[in-house]
């Protein structure tokens, strides 16, 4: 067993880990603030200036979110993190070789590549296909 291909599996399970809570942590402070600035100028808190300011931070807050899709990104991650603990098992049972791991530590990345530009449904029929892949592993 090579120390270097153990080094980048938990290399690569540490940034997939670090990743995964980022996306949520953009999530959860998109998702609170969406729903809290249109309350805030629902209730009437300052000038009628600071009302339209706060309906107006809410829609791009909005926009945001539904631009990024961090829930959408954040499941990737929460895949590729399977997958190369999986990937990890496998390779310290010796039950894979280098090129093996190679190619799942690729197929772990690639779960969670931006998808802009028109790829994003093809993209979420594929991430469910590894889902569905790594539940069989």
């Amino acid at each position: 067993m090579d120390a270097g291909t153990t080094d980048l599996i938990e290399t690569t399970l540490r940034h997939m880990s670090f990743s995964y809570y980022g996306w949520f942590a953009v999530y959860v402070g998109l998702g609170v603030t969406a729903v809290m600035l249109p309350g805030l100028a629902a209730v009437g808190i300052g000038s009628p200036e600071t009302q339209r300011r706060l309906a107006a931070a809410a829609a791009l807050v909005a926009a945001t979110f539904a631009f990024l899709k961090p829930h959408e990104y954040a499941t990737g991650f929460d895949v590729g993190k399977r997958l190369v603990w999986q990937t990890e098992i496998a390779w310290r049972l010796g039950t894979i070789d280098e090129a093996e791991v190679a190619r799942r530590l690729e197929e772990a990345v690639a779960v969670t590549t931006f998808r802009y530009g028109g790829k994003a449904s093809a993209s979420s029929s594929a991430l469910e296909d590894l889902f569905d892949q790594s539940a069989g592993l």
